[in-house]
């Protein structure tokens, strides 16, 4: 199965690796290059080569604009992937505007974004809380599988979904 990551910062790192490790082909696309030297992956020069023919794409960008920047770019490729997993702690608005930017391009667009941080991710251990249909968490449950514990996946409703469970659950640990 090939994946194409876009992202390879605190939280990408650790997910590429765990994804080479359960031996899938990787292609990834940072902004800044120098951050995935070393990784188990391919580098490439921009989002759409990434992701072009992959099976699943995930994301794991800084914000909002990004994220629909990315999907947007994504929808270029001559073959976008069928799923793209939006790891990225966005506004749940934006994940509903990336995923109709993604049915355009006749991708489906599951918002996960993750808790337990770079060690989990290192880990692969992390929670991941889930938006999108149950169809398009089954195609992209082998790469939810290699990033976190799947006994700490949740599939939390319709596309902004898991977005709302990430900040209900962020408010919580913070307020401890």
């Amino acid at each position: 199965m090939r994946v194409g990551v876009v992202g390879a910062g605190l939280m990408g790192t650790g997910m590429i690796r765990n994804l080479a490790a359960a031996g899938f082909e990787v292609m990834v696309h940072a902004r800044t290059p120098g951050k995935a030297e070393g990784l188990p992956a391919t580098m490439v020069a921009d989002v759409a080569s990434a992701v072009d023919g992959a099976d699943v794409a995930l994301l794991s960008v800084t914000d909002s604009p990004d994220v629909l920047d990315v999907v947007a770019q994504a929808m270029r490729a001559p073959h976008p992937p069928p799923v793209v997993v939006d790891t990225s702690t966005i506004a749940p608005s934006a994940a509903r505007e990336a995923a109709a930017i993604a049915a355009a391009g006749g991708t489906e667009y599951l918002d996960c974004p993750v808790s337990g941080g770079p060690p989990g991710a290192a880990a692969g251990t992390l929670a991941v809380m889930c938006g999108g249909t149950e169809q398009g968490l089954i195609t992209a449950a082998p790469v939810l599988d290699a990033i976190g514990d799947p006994a700490k996946r949740v599939h939390c409703g319709p596309v902004g979904s898991g977005l709302v469970a990430k900040l209900v659950n962020n408010l919580l640990v913070r307020s401890e």
